[in-house]
């Protein structure tokens, strides 16, 4: 069971929650899941912010080639934010990708989303704790989980729907000419 996280490891609400999930969430799921292991990958850490981001059964990645291949590579992939604004576009590709993702309420902010439905989110550690290890333990929630994010990315994201859908606005805009 493989547990990810991927963003910028030089920016303060990133590394603010994985400090949170490190103390307040990891030693459970391990707690109940000896196997589980969590891996953080990102660029920007400093030697000292690399050091904070080890533990048991905790593997710091720094910057990797391809973050698509880390992503796919992963059981279940993780965004505890509790600060921050702007598109989560981490979060957006692996749900593309079909992952089950689990989210702060922060994290999911701006997102077209569902809790339960596309992702899940978590309002605090219990609830993380929870949800991580529910969809680690259960194969039928991820691949649910998965392809309703595939569709929901497909339907609110992907070029060619929006390019269509721009297209018919230009259309009516002319009176069809």
């Amino acid at each position: 069971m493989k547990v990810g996280f991927i963003g910028a490891l030089n920016w303060e609400p990133n590394l603010d929650g994985l400090k949170w999930f490190l103390k307040e969430v990891w030693p459970h799921v391990i707690k109940s899941h000896p196997d589980a292991q969590l891996f953080i990958a990102g660029r920007g850490a400093s030697d000292e912010i690399a050091g904070q981001m080890r533990g048991i059964n905790v593997n710091f990645m720094g910057e990797v080639d391809d973050a698509r291949t880390f992503m796919e590579s992963m059981t279940v992939l993780i965004a505890p934010l509790f600060a921050g604004s702007g598109l989560r576009i981490k979060i957006i590709e692996a749900m593309s990708l079909g992952k089950t993702v689990v989210v702060t309420p922060v994290a999911a902010l701006g997102l077209p989303v569902t809790g339960g439905k596309e992702l899940f989110i978590a309002k605090d550690a219990a609830s993380f704790c929870s949800a991580l290890t529910g969809a680690l333990e259960s194969p039928a929630v991820r691949r649910t989980t998965g392809e309703a994010a595939r569709e929901l990315v497909r339907r609110r994201y992907d070029n060619l729907v929006q390019t269509g859908r721009m297209l018919e606005f230009y259309r009516t805009l002319c009176h069809g000419r």
